[in-house]
């Protein structure tokens, strides 16, 4: 029967009212149902939906429910995709569990603002659900990027109302607990590695800007940075972390990484010197990108979407283009940056066709954007060290350069000195200028050396990280395949318990070597930062003691490595039993050392003084009225009222 001839019965014989609101259960009619085994793990259920755009945003779940089937439209593809939409989306179908367990279904995008859920079960029973990003966060059962809902165990026709800020792709996956997190454990520890190789790159050329002072390796580390910001919002993490923030959650900063990749395009190919007219364009195009980070405060979702959609491809391909050009100019390092963004390119390509239904959608289709830009990362690095090859070299030619001038003088000299005084005197003038010459390519030289062993240190620190990293990835591999078997031996009805625990054995001794490399691979990044000076700003419990302990030897020792004549009594007075505080431990180890480095340097120079004086530095700790003050002294020289009034000016300094 038809929709329409239920609603006459109701209304034409009170007795059917009672009737089916006893038996009620939602009719499914023109749609195919779900059936959902236990032999089935992750299913797409995007062949199976329904579709109705409410473009007014004013309909009920009432007004929606009883809608005629020709009103909905059947899902041509899947995933699903409605693009840049400011419509509610409803979506129906229908589920049959053939398990005992709860069924989730998971909607994989990070790009929904919302999600109502109407659920009908076996019985007829109504089940309503709001969950999303704009909700308080108490709404999610999961801790995660994506939405997922709890079905039940016998759902039998579901409604759904989304919406969405962004242009909307949207997979539905439906599953039971624990494939669904098998299966987000496996895709947390792949996005989780390109992610670490983005950071590590970044953290790598932030330590190199710190070396050389060269202000394209910071521009590097804004792109890296501005690109990690836009791939935490795409794979969710944005919404997870700031999710109580959001105007934070809302600015997804694709202009930014535009912004900043031009900004390093112009600096790297010296676009500004080599093609002022490309420039000029480029210019033109920043100033249009920028326009976009005000209309994404406006609400204005539409024009958003379409600037950016349009602005975003002319960007990159714009890039491409005048990389190859210049190459074909000359730039030597221009090879790898074309290459960089061949990579970048077609990842984005290929997640763009498989949105498109061009391509099929999985899991490297739909995140190879987030490869390419791993792959992009590393050669763009590997071109900012081809720069310093190119340096090497022209320190070789502009050596071999000042070896032929200089044998030039020597020949000149031998034979002007046969001639007049006069004629010698101005060819000894000549003779002075060249050394000028000499000298200033010298330092050229000197310079271009320092950048040399820069190339041996880079080769030295990737290869360092990269050995923890393989170690990480076997031996996550490796722990899936063991959880695979695992669950196929709990499957079986004469499961072997001495294998099982072997598993297990095998299993917790793989997670530690994971952790044992993994610490490593952490090490030698906090290497790197303490190196460069630069703070990863996460507070840690501390033991304070154990801090001031630590720097004090290592403040002392540092002295004694450059100075062997130095030496100076240290004494502590540690407070026992000292509480552990939440600090920055790279922060106030920085300060402590500052501050010894200057007590043991007004010693040292007050012993250079008086022979007969004996440098003494003092470190103590108290906890008093819930603080803990530590006190650092010294019977140096001391320091002047003048000096006094100084110590907090920034760059201020007593030393040479």
């Amino acid at each position: 029967m038809k929709e329409q001839n239920y609603t006459t019965l109701l209304f034409l014989k009170p007795i059917f009212v009672v009737f089916f609101l006893f038996l009620y259960a939602p009719p499914i009619k023109a749609q195919d149902t779900l059936f959902y085994t236990a032999a089935q793990t992750l299913m797409d259920v995007g062949q199976y939906i329904h579709i109705y755009k409410d473009e007014t945003n004013t309909l009920s779940f009432e007004q929606i429910k009883n809608l005629p089937d020709a009103a909905f439209q059947k899902s041509l593809s899947s995933p699903l995709r409605f693009g840049n939409t400011t419509a509610s989306i409803w979506l129906k179908f229908a589920v049959k569990n053939q398990t005992q367990s709860p069924l989730y279904l998971a909607f994989q995008s990070n790009a929904l603002t919302f999600v109502n859920a109407f659920i009908y079960d076996e019985a007829g029973k109504l089940t309503t659900k709001e969950i999303g990003f704009e909700l308080p966060s108490d709404s999610r059962k999961f801790s995660r990027s994506n939405i997922i809902i709890d079905i039940g165990q016998s759902p039998k026709v579901l409604y759904f109302k989304i919406k969405s800020r962004y242009s909307l792709q949207l997979p539905l996956v439906l599953s039971r607990s624990e494939p669904l997190n098998y299966h987000y454990h496996k895709l947390d520890v792949k996005n989780g590695l390109c992610m670490g190789i983005l950071i590590a790159m970044a953290l790598y050329n932030l330590f190199i800007f710190f070396l050389v002072k060269d202000r394209l390796y910071l521009y590097y580390c804004f792109y890296i940075l501005t690109s990690l910001w836009v791939i935490a919002h795409l794979n969710g993490l944005g919404l997870l972390i700031w999710g109580e923030y959001p105007l934070i959650t809302r600015l997804v900063g694709i202009p930014f990484v535009l912004l900043s990749a031009l900004l390093f395009t112009v600096q790297f190919l010296n676009v500004d010197k080599n093609m002022p007219r490309t420039y000029m364009a480029i210019k033109i195009l920043c100033v249009l990108i920028a326009f976009i980070i005000p209309i994404d405060f406006l609400n204005l979702q539409v024009p958003r979407g379409i600037a950016q959609q349009l602005l975003t491809p002319i960007s990159t391909f714009s890039m491409l283009l005048v990389g190859i050009l210049s190459h074909f100019q000359g730039n030597k390092s221009a090879k790898y940056y074309v290459l960089a963004w061949v990579f970048f390119l077609g990842g984005a390509i290929i997640t763009s066709l498989s949105f498109g239904n061009i391509l099929p959608y999985n899991y490297f289709t739909s995140n190879a954007v987030l490869f390419g830009a791993c792959i992009e990362s590393i050669l763009l690095a590997f071109a900012l060290a081809n720069r310093i090859n190119i340096y090497r070299a022209e320190s070789a030619q502009a050596q071999a350069l000042a070896m032929q001038r200089l044998e030039e003088n020597e020949t000149l000299v031998r034979e002007q000195n046969k001639d007049l005084e006069k004629k010698v005197r101005e060819r000894t003038t000549e003779l002075e200028t060249s050394l000028d010459i000499l000298k200033a390519t010298q330092a050229q030289l000197i310079q271009s050396e320092k950048l040399a062993s820069l190339g041996e240190l880079t080769a030295g620190i990737a290869h360092e990280i990269q050995n923890p990293l393989n170690f990480v990835t076997n031996f996550s591999e490796l722990s899936v395949d063991l959880v695979t078997d695992l669950k196929v031996e709990m499957k079986k009805p004469d499961k072997d318990d001495i294998y099982i625990e072997e598993l297990f054995t095998d299993l917790s001794q793989n997670q530690d070597k994971i952790n044992h490399h993994g610490k490593r691979a952490s090490s030698i990044v906090k290497g790197m930062l303490g190196h460069s000076r630069a703070s990863t700003g996460t507070k840690e419990m501390t033991d304070i003691n154990k801090l001031a302990d630590e720097y004090l030897r290592l403040s002392y020792h540092g002295l004694r490595a450059k100075d062997k004549s130095f030496s100076a009594d240290f004494k502590t007075d540690f407070e026992e039993n000292l509480p552990k505080i939440t600090v920055i431990p790279q922060d106030i180890g920085r300060v402590l050392l500052n501050l010894l480095n200057n007590a043991f340097y007004a010693v040292n120079q007050r012993k250079q003084l008086d022979a007969s004086y004996t440098p003494s530095v003092f470190v103590s700790t108290r906890h008093i009225d819930h603080q803990i003050i530590i006190k650092i002294k010294d019977n140096g020289t001391g320091m002047s009222e003048s000096v006094r009034a100084k110590i907090f000016q920034p760059f201020f300094t007593t030393k040479p």
